[in-house]
């Protein structure tokens, strides 16, 4: 997914603190780990627990799963959580960039 190589490594993003990243369709929580492992914030070894009954590694990610803050089970619903946080973010006076990546599906359906 050439999307998180632009926004986490080819921008060189390592201080995460001033970015909310929301990957909107939840099947797609592999990729965030994967990421995670590229960047150095998630030992590869934890793929291994990838999808494990117990284990917080889950294939739709939850806000318990590594680099999550919230789930996004629902179509479209990561959208309104980065408009929120946006809107949170300037209401705050507070810098920092709010990203957003959705499926194709959920342009068709959902809360768009």
């Amino acid at each position: 997914m050439p999307i998180i190589r632009i926004i986490f490594l080819e921008q060189g993003i390592t201080e995460l603190t001033t970015l909310n990243f929301f990957i909107s369709p939840a099947h797609y929580a592999l990729v965030i780990y994967a990421s995670l492992v590229e960047v150095g914030r998630m030992a590869p070894e934890g793929l291994e627990m990838f999808n494990q009954d117990g284990s917080s590694v889950e294939m739709i990610g939850a806000e318990h799963s590594p680099g999550m803050e919230v789930t996004t089970g629902s179509l479209a619903q990561g959208l309104s959580m980065a408009a929120g946080v946006a809107l949170a973010r300037k209401l705050k006076q507070e810098s920092g960039r709010v990203w957003v990546f959705m499926s194709d599906g959920e342009l068709q359906e959902g809360q768009t």
